[in-house]
């Protein structure tokens, strides 16, 4: 499944300047491979967000460039996606919104890392994917 459409949001802390909203849309950010009976993935997330507007500068936007290996099953009557990464160990939830032959539409979280000026930020993304099957 390609990854044509996501819309993000997110709040990151950044040191001296404090918590800033990101918030935005990307187009061709990534893939999701699933494998069944396997009940396998793999997938790609490569966008980069929109410039953060700090102190009347416009920054560049941040990188984010997730990329995991790990297992899926669908719960809570097939309505929603549970990915669990096999590096981590951390479960993503995704809402099943509409699913169709060929296009998906989720919605969840993504935990991130990023490196940026120096520091090191943990957070999590809340995205709307909408898939098309390759």
């Amino acid at each position: 499944w390609n990854i044509t459409n996501l819309q993000y949001d997110t709040q990151i802390d950044l040191p001296i300047i404090g918590p800033q909203n990101i918030s935005g849309e990307a187009y061709d950010a990534g893939t999701w491979s699933f494998q069944y009976p396997d009940y396998t993935c793999s997938n790609s997330l490569n966008f980069v967000t929109e410039g953060l507007n700090i102190l009347g500068q416009t920054l560049p936007g941040i990188p984010i460039d997730v990329s995991s290996d790990g297992t899926w099953e669908l719960s809570n009557n097939d309505n929603n996606l549970l990915i669990t990464d096999q590096t981590t160990g951390l479960i993503s939830d995704y809402q099943i919104l509409s699913v169709q032959d060929s296009i998906c539409f989720l919605n969840g979280t993504i935990p991130f890392v990023i490196d940026t000026m120096g520091f090191t930020i943990n957070s999590q993304i809340d995205i709307e994917l909408q898939l098309d099957k390759q």
